[in-house]
C-alpha cells in the first residue's frame, strides 16, 4: 500500500503538468476562434450598416428630405 502511495505522489506533478498543457491548448484554440470571429465581424458589420442605411424609406433614405447624413 505504501508503494502505491509513493507512486501516486510521484505521478501527481506529471498529471498536474498534463492538465496545464491541455488547458493551454484549449485556450489557444479559443483564441484562434475569436480571431476568426473578429475578422468576420470586421467584414459584416460595415456591410450591415450600409445595407440598413440604404433600405430606409424614401424620406429617411439617401436623397430624401429627412436624410440625416
Amino acid at each position: 500500500v505504501e508503494d502505491f502511495g509513493r507512486r501516486l505522489e510521484t505521478m501527481l506533478p506529471v498529471v498536474t503538468s498534463l492538465v496545464q498543457v491541455i488547458d493551454s491548448r484549449r485556450s489557444f484554440d479559443e483564441t484562434a476562434n475569436v480571431s476568426r470571429l473578429t475578422v468576420m465581424a470586421l467584414a459584416f458589420v460595415p456591410l450591415t450598416y450600409v445595407s440598413s442605411l440604404f433600405s430606409m424609406s424614401e424620406k429617411l433614405g439617401p436623397g430624401g428630405s429627412l436624410f440625416w447624413v
